[in-house]
């Protein structure tokens, strides 16, 4: 993850998606994802989001998001007991996403999607952070 300048280029066109307010901006990140999925080592995931964090109104906060050339998507973030939950309602799908960190470097996710047809998927995925020293034992 990269935290951008809230006023960085990126930003307003996908503000301008969903008639936000830039200037009420306030976290704007760039996610570099990548991984393998279980039973495929031979294939790579590899993919970017940028991730906008509006300021809080009353009791909740929107975000806005876009991956690559996907759509872009706007939800809902809740911060309680440090685990951070996302919910995101479009025309094909409900999803709730939890992220939380066991520790500084592991970050566990679970994700529960509802499609508009009834069917669910459910997800969990434990991410290990590269780069941040271990804290020492004693």
């Amino acid at each position: 993850m990269t935290t951008l300048a809230t006023d960085a280029p990126a930003i307003a066109p996908l503000c301008q998606a969903f008639d936000a307010d830039p200037a009420a901006v306030l976290l704007a990140l760039q996610i570099e994802q990548g991984g393998r999925p279980d039973g495929s080592p031979q294939v790579t995931q590899q993919g970017t989001t940028l991730f906008v964090v509006m300021k809080p109104v009353d009791n909740g906060g929107q975000f806005l998001s876009q991956t690559g050339a996907e759509a872009p998507t706007q939800g809902q973030y809740q911060l309680d007991e440090e685990v951070l939950t996302l919910i995101t309602d479009t025309d094909q799908r409900h999803t709730e996403e939890r992220i939380w960190y066991l520790n500084p470097n592991l970050r566990m996710r679970t994700s529960f999607a509802t499609l508009r047809d009834g069917f669910q998927l459910a997800s969990f995925c434990s991410e290990i952070r590269r780069g941040v020293a271990r804290a020492a034992s004693g």
